[in-house]
């Protein structure tokens, strides 16, 4: 505990012979007595507590064992009758000591021998250089504090010891020489009779007012307001990018639930379709046309030309020449923004079947793009997708179920409208809004014209081009198709956890406070 200050004062009491109360002790008007506040020059040379009570007491000196040199080194300061340990009452009450500090002793067993005489229960005990001037002592580090023990006697012995400045000390030491009697025996004895009784005592009485050590200095709370307010800047800072990245999401979410989005598409989150959703998608017996099975071989597919070829592949005989189109045929480019359509000869018919037991609109492709087997005309159960690609429902329900919400052969989407997956992460959003800038920058450098003055050839979708290539080659790439389907590469999202899963932990702490960092 600290001393923030020190209350020296006269009280008077009960005289101990006719009673041993001495708790209803009074203090003395101080107009006509003495009294003195010492404060801040107050230097705490030991912490040691003795109990749980206040530090306070009547003050006295203690005595130095007969025959010692200290009594002659200290008889100047100290008055002959100041009060002593014999002249306090013989009753449980709480005491003070009071002396001086002589540094010019030539060894320390002065302080030391005074340590000895004060009794157990004394409460603490007030030192001051007699001859120091005024202020505060010198710090407890300094050496006229030292005993030549290397501070031992500091927790040997169970009071505290504080030291006040000279001239205060040596006003009390004198003050305790006046006041040490009877009130009839003190200065002022005939006003002190108008209020006491002649047979009560005036005794000198101090109360060291205590601080809690563990209290911060100005510094540290200088340093703890800079602390609160940057971490309040911080608390701050992430709840508003927390916000900001939540409206985002939300954002997003509404532009996927509005049709305006396909995540997979973008590559940017691997979908699948919900049972209850493929459920919903048509089946029904193929039957296809009879123009179809003039014009086509049975095991004519949809060819892909998203994959590579081999060049023997690309050497064609004129019998698979396709005639190019005819003069007055204008081609346009088509949006970047949206999916590419099948070619003319695969659209699906405009007549519808009377019902979904003889047909159905579709492509009419006689092969099942998955699992390459023919279609059955009139026996084989097919599945058709919003794209009217049909196929076995055993092979593109799993494909749907497990691997892709999309078509295999168009990358058509194939959730319906309104759907969005429960979880829509940040990184969704980054790729999805950096995505959508690159295509509007690509419009801006490319201009409404651009796409006009493009070959024929680089505006014709891949499928139209391949299609009427021979079914040995289709074969071929749908097969590359689905093994590359199997080791398609990674989306934005599994890209993010990848990425996230080696960074430390600090770094996945920063990310979470400030999302987007």
């Amino acid at each position: 505990m600290a001393a923030s200050s020190i209350d020296a004062f006269v009280v008077i009491y009960n005289d101990p012979e006719t009673t041993s109360d001495l708790r209803e002790k009074e203090r003395a008007n101080e107009t006509i007595t003495y009294k003195n506040f010492i404060q801040d020059n107050i230097r705490v040379l030991s912490t040691n507590t003795n109990g749980n009570s206040d530090v306070a007491g009547l003050l006295f000196v203690p005595d130095y064992p007969e025959g010692s040199l200290c009594i002659n080194q200290t008889s100047q300061y100290i008055p002959q009758n100041a009060t002593r340990i014999r002249d306090l009452p013989e009753v449980e009450i709480m005491f003070m000591a009071i002396a001086p500090w002589i540094p010019q002793a030539t060894s320390p067993d002065c302080v030391l021998s005074l340590f000895e005489a004060v009794p157990s229960s004394v409460k603490g005990f007030i030192f001051y250089l007699p001859e120091s001037p005024a202020g505060a002592p010198p710090p407890i580090n300094d050496p006229v504090w030292g005993l030549d023990d290397g501070g031992s006697w500091k927790s040997k012995y169970k009071f505290p010891v504080y030291a006040i400045p000279g001239p205060d000390g040596q006003s009390i030491m004198d003050q305790l020489g006046q006041y040490s009697g009877r009130v009839t025996d003190v200065p002022n004895s005939t006003a002190l009779l108008n209020q006491y009784h002649p047979g009560h005592n005036a005794k000198m009485y101090a109360i060291v007012n205590l601080t809690n050590a563990t209290s911060l200095p100005s510094l540290w709370a200088f340093l703890l307001i800079v602390l609160g307010i940057v971490l309040f800047m911080i608390a701050l800072t992430s709840g508003i990018m927390h916000l900001y990245q939540r409206r985002r999401r939300n954002a997003l979410r509404r532009r996927i639930v509005n049709g305006e989005v396909d995540l997979e598409k973008l590559g940017i989150k691997r979908l699948t379709v919900p049972q209850d959703a493929i459920n919903m998608l048509p089946t029904f017996v193929y039957n296809p046309s009879e123009k179809d099975l003039l014009d086509r071989p049975r095991d004519h597919v949809t060819a892909l030309s998203d994959f590579p070829v081999k060049e023997s592949d690309t050497e064609t005989t004129d019998s698979d020449k396709v005639a190019p189109p005819p003069p007055s045929t204008t081609l346009t480019s088509p949006r970047l923004d949206e999916a590419p359509k099948p070619p003319p000869s695969l659209q699906p018919p405009t007549t519808t079947a009377p019902n979904t037991q003889q047909g159905q609109p579709s492509y009419a492709q006689p092969t099942c793009p998955i699992c390459l087997d023919d279609f059955i005309p009139l026996q084989t159960t097919v599945r058709s997708l919003p794209c009217h690609h049909i196929y076995h429902p055993e092979c593109i329900d799993a494909f749907l179920l497990r691997n892709s919400s999309l078509c295999p052969v168009c990358k058509s989407k194939v959730l319906p409208k309104g759907y969005c997956p429960a979880t829509i992460t940040n990184a969704m959003v980054r790729r999805e809004r950096q995505q959508r800038r690159n295509r509007d920058r690509i419009r801006r450098i490319r201009g409404e014209g651009a796409a006009a003055s493009m070959p024929v050839a680089s505006l014709v979708e891949p499928n139209e081009r391949s299609w009427e290539r021979g079914s040995e080659r289709a074969r071929r790439r749908i097969s590359l198709f689905m093994h590359q389907e199997e080791q398609r590469n990674p989306t934005a999202e599994e890209e993010e956890h990848e990425r996230l899963a080696g960074l430390p932990r600090w770094r996945k702490a920063i990310k979470s406070v400030f999302p987007g960092f």
